[in-house]
């Protein structure tokens, strides 16, 4: 997972095109993009517990069973 604001979030780009799908690529692995244009310091420290309970609950149980985030 990568958080982060309009960079990570792939601002002025296609999808395919923004550094967590070039990553995922890159890497062969499932990259989420948890990126907010906008977003701010402030802003991701209230997101990060819950990203932080996503990812776990991904490790335990899978991509299936997972609500977004």
């Amino acid at each position: 997972m990568v958080f982060g604001d309009s960079l990570t979030f792939g601002k002025g780009v296609s999808k395919n095109n923004s550094y967590p799908s070039v990553l995922s690529k890159l890497t062969r692995h499932k990259v989420i993009n948890a990126g907010i244009s906008g977003e701010t310091t402030q802003g991701g420290l209230r997101r990060f517990g819950k990203a932080s309970t996503f990812i776990n609950d991904f490790a335990r149980r899978g991509q299936r069973h997972i609500k977004k985030c």
